[in-house]
């Protein structure tokens, strides 16, 4: 099954940004896995070799990537990261349900795994994917082989909590139209941020976001980021990790803060560490041909 869009909405969209989108939805598998009262859906992309296209240059090679989704929960909207760490891997890109904890989620993520029966890959993820991708390799040190962090930080301490704290009570008691509208602006604003490809990410959020994105979803981010900051980030701030770690942002992140990101190098001091010279939060998209060289590179151990 194929990741629905209704494609009608992208006629104002640069035809080359399009033509990308369409190419990566027509390719990514749509599967889900249910556990209790949750579903995590997932899409499966596989290198262009491994589709049977004999026309491909990429080969699958080497431990698929499990790609961890952003704030607004679907894989879709990290489409140019997928494509980079999907050059010569195959990449599991999961979606992340109502969960009130990442222990929840990362329950779900298992049983993705053993249903896909994968037991060691390379964990990734961008924005707050970057975070969750964290918390898994703490929960599964001995089956992440490396890990691509991408326009991300750590995030820790009694203020960031309390903060959290104060919002979620606050969006708990807001009418939810306005809650979900709100956020809608906010990620919008820090994906577009009056870059060439606005007219894409404003239609996907028409077409996506509009029909797929709830209040309970919002209370969930919520929730889940006041559980990494009080339980997974202090653990990643304090665990040695070994294993190789790649770095990605850009000069002109707007996410978070500068401490927020600092405080990822200090966590994974041997990372190997990429600062682009633009891209904003999205740079898989702005500085596509940079970024997948350096992902590309990471993955075949240059």
């Amino acid at each position: 099954m194929g990741l629905a869009l209704d494609r009608s909405k992208y006629a104002g969209v640069p035809a080359c940004l399009r033509e990308r989108l369409f190419a990566f939805v027509d390719r990514a598998e749509t599967k889900e896995v249910t556990l209790g009262d949750f579903t995590w859906e997932y899409l499966d992309y596989r290198p262009v070799a491994a589709t049977g296209d004999e026309s491909s240059e990429a080969g699958d090679s080497g431990l698929p990537v499990v790609f961890f989704s952003g704030g607004a929960k679907l894989p879709v909207y990290s489409f140019a990261v997928i494509e980079a760490l999907g050059q010569q891997r195959r990449v599991i890109a999961i979606s992340q349900p109502p969960c009130q904890t990442l222990d929840e989620h990362l329950r779900g993520v298992e049983a993705v795994l053993r249903h896909e029966g994968v037991s060691e890959f390379c964990a990734a993820g961008s924005s707050w994917g970057g975070c969750v991708a964290q918390a898994a390799a703490i929960r599964f040190p001995d089956r992440v082989e490396r890990m691509i962090l991408s326009s991300t930080g750590l995030a820790g301490g009694k203020a960031v909590s309390v903060m959290l704290g104060l919002h979620l009570a606050s969006v708990r008691r807001a009418a939810p139209d306005k809650v979900v509208a709100g956020f809608r602006a906010r990620a919008l604003g820090l994906l577009a941020g009056g870059s060439e490809s606005t007219a894409l990410w404003q239609a996907l959020f028409v077409d996506v976001f509009d029909r797929t994105f709830t209040h309970r979803d919002y209370i969930s981010l919520i929730e889940t980021q006041m559980d990494y900051v009080r339980r997974w980030a202090p653990l990643v701030a304090s665990t040695p990790w070994a294993k190789p770690v790649l770095i990605v942002t850009a000069k002109d992140e707007a996410a978070g803060s500068g401490a927020w990101r600092a405080a990822l190098q200090k966590a994974y001091p041997m990372a190997q560490y990429c600062l682009l010279e633009g891209g904003g939060h999205h740079p898989a998209l702005e500085r596509a041909e940079e970024y997948r060289r350096v992902i590309g590179e990471f993955l075949a151990g240059v």
